[in-house]
């Protein structure tokens, strides 16, 4: 089965859940953590569900999986800053674990991916306006997210 979009991918769906739920957990950080773990982890979060969807939009198997490790670095980036939260007392033993254990199932669906994917370019590729039944369905989901496009600039701060 083709990937006809990001939205259509499991591991884009669960890192936007991851990310959710983490800028729950951010809220409760004290004040002073503000521009430091806090921005950094919520950097990371970010980084992982927005290289996805960058990677998918490329419409070219090596450039998606280049952007897939970059998911999978934010994840191990936000893996360190979960762990020094624990390390500060701000998140227990039980919570860091179902943190970690959701980075690790992301990472493992990242990884799946990037070895499913062909090493060449398709020339078969489905243009959206081939598939009109779906695209009236397509825009309305559309439109119910706003759709951020990130910068170069801004991904080289997301990997720092």
């Amino acid at each position: 089965m083709a990937i006809i979009s990001f939205y259509d991918l499991v591991v884009w769906q669960l890192s936007m859940e991851l990310a959710e739920e983490l800028y729950s957990f951010i809220r409760s950080l004290p004040k002073e953590e503000l521009y430091g773990l806090s921005d950094q982890m919520k950097r990371a979060v970010i980084s992982i569900p927005s290289n996805i969807a960058e990677g998918q939009k490329r419409c070219n198997p090596k450039e998606f999986k280049h952007f897939l490790y970059y998911s999978r670095g934010s994840l191990g980036e936000l893996i360190t800053q979960l762990n020094l939260c624990n390390r500060f007392g701000y998140l227990s033993d039980e919570e860091l674990d179902i943190f970690v254990k959701k980075c690790e199932l992301i990472d493992k669906k990242i990884n799946n991916l990037i070895k499913s994917l062909p090493e060449k370019i398709s020339h078969k590729h489905k243009s959206n306006s081939s598939n009109s039944s779906n695209s009236s369905n397509s825009s309305n989901q559309s439109n119910k997210h706003t759709k951020t496009r990130i910068s170069k600039n801004t991904k080289k701060d997301f990997q720092k």
